[in-house]
């Protein structure tokens, strides 16, 4: 393994207080239950994040599973992060489906590498929502594993829920949801928080009142 990987593995593992690391260690699955355990005899956070990357590097883990933990930390603690809502608007006279995530993932990486090839983009469901983690680089540079952007869509309704996008990653981002999703424009809501969960509980309830 890699010393950035094995890096940047022990920082996800350094942020979760000792009561979240075994549940959302159980939630990604890459290490047995025999692993788990050794992991709950630690006794200090140094020692804990030392052994895990160890376990990790034995099982030959790579970005794909240090992104997918990533997102699954996250998720358990969205309120770490601070949120925007956007919605999509569709042509009316488009009939496109988008019940097929497995599709929606497909076009999406291939929109937004058509334009910058050096990103990695890692998709995880929760709940009936995709997550979508967006790791930039530049030419000469590696994605910035560090400081990644989160996108919580749900194909059911046109909104998708942002964090962490710069003004010169959100023209690529956003084109890639556009053409991945057939809708037209998308525009920024008059919601912040770092409450995801209540955000999402407005915006579909506004949503379902409106489709009634």
């Amino acid at each position: 393994m890699d010393e950035w990987l094995a890096e940047f593995i022990k920082r996800i593992v350094s942020r979760m207080s000792f009561a979240e690391v075994i549940p959302v260690l159980k939630t990604w699955g890459f290490l047995a239950e025999k692993d788990l355990q050794s992991l709950i005899l630690m006794k200090s956070k140094d020692r804990l994040a030392m052994e895990f990357v160890s376990l990790c590097e034995c099982k030959k883990a790579t970005i794909d599973h240090a992104a997918d933990l990533d997102i699954i930390y996250y998720y358990t603690n969205s309120k770490k992060k601070s949120w925007e809502v956007y919605q999509m608007s569709k042509p009316s006279d488009s009939d496109r489906s988008l019940d097929d995530v497995s599709k929606f993932r497909l076009q999406f990486k291939k929109n937004v590498r058509s334009v910058l090839k050096n990103v990695t983009i890692h998709f995880r469901e929760f709940e009936g929502s995709l997550w979508i983690r967006i790791a930039w680089g530049r030419d000469c540079m590696k994605p910035n594993q560090y400081k990644p952007t989160f996108v919580v869509y749900q194909t059911q309704a046109p909104y998708a829920f942002i964090t962490g996008c710069s003004k010169s990653q959100w023209p690529v981002l956003s084109q890639g949801l556009l053409l991945a999703t057939g809708y037209r424009q998308i525009q920024e809501m008059e919601l912040k928080s770092r409450c995801l969960k209540s955000l999402q509980d407005i915006v579909f309830k506004r949503f379902s009142q409106a489709w009634f």
